[in-house]
């Protein structure tokens, strides 16, 4: 049987589902959206499976793939765990496997299956999507910082509390990596967009992108997110390290990693500097801020106060001495931007006991899992007496690569490490060879995004705007690998 040739019609229906599906996963991130937008969530995922079925008939991406029976063999063995553990939380394992899966069958190949300058434009696009929603998400973040807003509903924080920016998300950890995906993809884009464009046209994106960055780096700087610092530093050791080495004139080797060691040394000393140095000036903003509106401060709008629940408003509460409170704030001209706190929960912020109770529920099925959503329960009910931290289990083991192997196996974990791994390996190999340079930074992001995952569990098993870029980037770079150069590439 002859396939069809999809229409344009039908390209540009998948390729708008795919924007509104990472603003539904992006929309997760923000409490206050959410709580409103969660209830449709569900909608988008049934058109989602419409869409994969579209996509397999007509486009046939998950056929063209060259990882498809890697990807086939892995969402196999989901399934299988799923039956295997059916007496526990079928319903919400099969719904979570249903949105991961989404993130392998379309979000995956929607590069590969296009013409170069095809999936070029599809890129770039999905990246101005994300870049916008993001700046906005950081901007009003910091809006919130300026004034001082500070809230706790439904033990969700928000605003800039105990001297650290959640802004509009769930945590700063989250938001410091939007913001790195955004800063990464703007300077793509950038240098995609300045080569075929009118004067006028590029100097509006100069200003828009050099205003992202510098609204994402502040943000960064004033979460305070030891995460976030640390996954910079990853990328750009990644990107000094491929740039290094692939490029076209390099000096003798042992003078050559040389330069390169002291490069990433004096980059990371530099980026660290300037990001303390940023959350520092700042602090200053606020009560200039205050200053300018006849020095009168807000009052705190409403306090209430439950048992399982507190609801604060408040406006500069920051730069009231503790032992005097006052309404003026002459005397205090700075805002401490420093974390006002310390983690109680021992090294890597408790990460270390929550790993090793996930990885204690994999002896009840050591083979293909437990199941996405049944690592709490068989955890706390193996450890009964420390409830404080098997609940930190509920939103999983904060490590893909443990929640991998606890939620599928030890089979499943070969099948999604291998795919993960060939694909990386595919383009590393490819980069090398033909000198992408446009590629190393987007490869790089994905390279520091698998090492953060290492506490956290963003890129799957996991509803989050995260995974959506990690795996379009992923296969965009393995569109860029499977493109044969005629002049080897873009060399720089």
């Amino acid at each position: 049987m002859k396939v069809k040739r999809p229409n344009n019609v039908i390209i540009l229906l998948q390729r708008v589902y795919v924007y509104i599906f990472l603003a539904a996963m992006f929309s997760i991130s923000i409490p206050m959206l959410h709580k409103y937008t969660g209830r449709y969530i569900k909608f988008v995922l049934l058109f989602g499976f419409f869409s994969i079925a579209v996509d397999a008939f007509y486009r046939r991406g998950i056929f063209k793939n060259k990882n498809k029976t890697l990807i086939i063999l892995f969402l196999s063995t989901s399934v299988l765990t799923i039956l295997l553990n059916f007496r526990l939380n079928a319903i919400e394992n099969l719904t979570q496997f249903l949105y991961n899966s989404i993130f392998l069958l379309l979000f995956f190949p929607a590069c590969l299956v296009d013409s170069e300058d095809s999936a070029q434009k599809h890129f770039i696009n999905f990246s101005l999507f994300f870049i916008l929603i993001s700046f906005i998400a950081a901007f009003a973040s910091l809006i919130l910082y300026f004034i001082q807003f500070s809230a706790v509903i439904d033990n969700v924080r928000i605003g800039f509390y105990l001297g650290r920016l959640w802004g509009v998300y769930t945590s700063p950890n989250a938001g410091g990596i939007y913001a790195i995906i955004s800063i990464v993809l703007s300077t793509y884009c950038y240098k995609r967009l300045s080569k075929n464009c009118s004067k006028i046209k590029n100097i509006l994106n100069i200003a828009f992108f050099i205003l992202n960055l510098a609204v994402q780096l502040i943000f960064i700087s004033l979460t305070d997110s030891n995460s976030s610092i640390l996954t910079i530093l990853v990328l750009l050791s990644f990107y000094i390290l491929f740039k290094s080495f692939y490029s076209a004139h390099r000096p003798k080797p042992i003078l050559h990693f040389g330069i390169v060691f002291m490069k990433i040394v004096f980059s990371c000393l530099i980026t660290v500097i300037a990001l303390k140095l940023t959350s520092y000036l700042v602090g200053y903003i606020p009560p200039a801020l205050v200053s300018l509106s006849d020095n009168q401060a807000v009052r705190i709008l409403s306090t209430e106060t439950t048992d399982d629940q507190s609801v604060t408003f408040a406006a500069l509460p920051q730069l009231v001495p503790h032992n005097k409170p006052t309404t003026s704030y002459a005397k205090l001209p700075h805002v401490d931007t420093g974390r006002r706190y310390k983690d109680t929960g021992g090294f890597a912020s408790g990460r270390l006991a929550i790993w090793k109770m996930g990885l204690s529920t994999l002896k009840n099925n050591p083979l293909f899992g437990v199941g996405q959503e049944n690592v709490y329960e068989i955890a706390n009910e193996m450890y009964p007496e420390h409830p404080e931290i098997t609940k930190k289990l509920k939103s999983g083991t904060h490590n893909l690569y443990i929640q991998t192997l606890v939620s599928t196996g030890i089979i499943g974990s070969i099948f999604f490490f291998c795919l993960l791994f060939k694909s990386i390996f595919l383009c590393v190999k490819k980069v090398s060879y033909h000198y992408y340079a446009e590629c190393i930074g987007i490869l790089a992001l994905v390279l520091c995004m698998l090492f953060n995952n290492i506490a956290e569990s963003t890129i799957y098993f996991c509803q989050s705007g995260i995974g959506c870029i990690f795996w379009f980037c992923l296969g965009f770079c393995l569109s860029k690998a499977d493109y044969k150069s005629t002049n080897g590439g873009d060399h720089i």
